[in-house]
C-alpha cells in the first residue's frame, strides 16, 4: 500500500465509522496500517469528525497554528533572556 493523503483520510474515516458505531476493537485503536502512527490517525480522525469534508484544510490550518506557536515560544523566551542580559550589562557598565 502506498502511503498518501487519500489513504490516510480513508483510514481515518473508517476509524471514525468504527468509533461512532461502537464496534471498535482494542487492537483497532492503534490502526491496522503500520505505516501511519496512531496519534496521526487520531488527529486526522478528530478533524474529520469536527470538520467533515473540510478536514484536510482544517488539519493544514491547525498544523500551521501549532508550528507558529512552536516557533513563537522559543522566540519569546529568547527575547526575554536577551532583554535581561542587556539590562544586566547596562547595570555592570554603570557600576
Amino acid at each position: 500500500m502506498v502511503a498518501d493523503g487519500h489513504s490516510d483520510l480513508r483510514e481515518a474515516r473508517e476509524f471514525i465509522g468504527l468509533f461512532r458505531s461502537g464496534t471498535i476493537q482494542p487492537s483497532e485503536w492503534i490502526g491496522v496500517n503500520t505505516g501511519i502512527m496512531p496519534f496521526f490517525l487520531w488527529l486526522i480522525a478528530l478533524h474529520i469528525a469536527a470538520f467533515g469534508d473540510h478536514a484536510p484544510f482544517a488539519y493544514v490550518t491547525t498544523q500551521g497554528l501549532v508550528d507558529s506557536a512552536v516557533l513563537c515560544v522559543p522566540t519569546g523566551a529568547a527575547s526575554v533572556a536577551m532583554r535581561d542580559w542587556w539590562r544586566r550589562r547596562q547595570l555592570t557598565a554603570t557600576a
